[in-house]
């Protein structure tokens, strides 16, 4: 079974225990949020400079990360993929966005690492990240629904996450702003 996962290191790691080697891991992205992902955003590229300070980063796996979410992998790896189930974990939408020459990156562990000062930060509980997260998830949908026709079980139950997920930093953001 061709799987592609969209989401953290302990969602890849389940793998491990495919112990018949039944799972072919065909696509994995990680510390990306779905905000990254409108159309506005992904026809953007960032200058060379920042790709060299991905550089500095220790592991090839960091350098990967940091370098599929600058390059928005996770809508191309959905392109000519043939893939027989998708794994979403929202876990990485925990992150800030970053702004860089007008590009939205997100603000990772490792991004931070690579020394890039960011032009200003897009906070997650903010309306403005509220708005490119779910521009982003649309678009990802639509993208999944292209190229897979909406055959994976999975993509009905995505939604409810959605709403649960709106639904707690809506409250998130109510908290903050004192409104009841």
């Amino acid at each position: 079974m061709d799987v592609m996962i969209r989401g953290s290191c302990v969602s890849r790691d389940v793998l491990s225990f495919d112990k018949k080697k039944v799972i072919d891991l065909k696509s994995f992205s990680s510390r990306s949020s779905f905000a990254t992902l409108t159309k506005e955003n992904t026809s953007k590229s960032l200058s060379k400079k920042h790709y060299e300070n991905i550089k500095t980063l220790q592991s090839s796996y960091q350098k990967r990360m940091v370098k599929y979410d600058f390059d928005n992998y996770s809508i191309n790896s959905l392109i000519n993929n043939d893939i027989s189930l998708t794994l979403i974990d929202l876990i990485d939408e925990r992150f800030h966005l970053a702004v860089i020459d007008g590009k939205i990156v997100t603000r990772s562990l490792e991004f931070v690492k690579t020394g890039i000062q960011p032009d200003r930060i897009i906070k997650t509980d903010s309306i403005e990240f509220f708005d490119l997260w779910k521009r982003g998830v649309d678009r990802y949908l639509k993208f999944f629904e292209k190229e897979f026709g909406c055959k994976s079980k999975e993509v009905p139950l995505l939604p409810d996450s959605i709403q649960q997920y709106y639904k707690i930093l809506y409250l998130l953001r109510l908290h903050e702003c004192g409104c009841k």
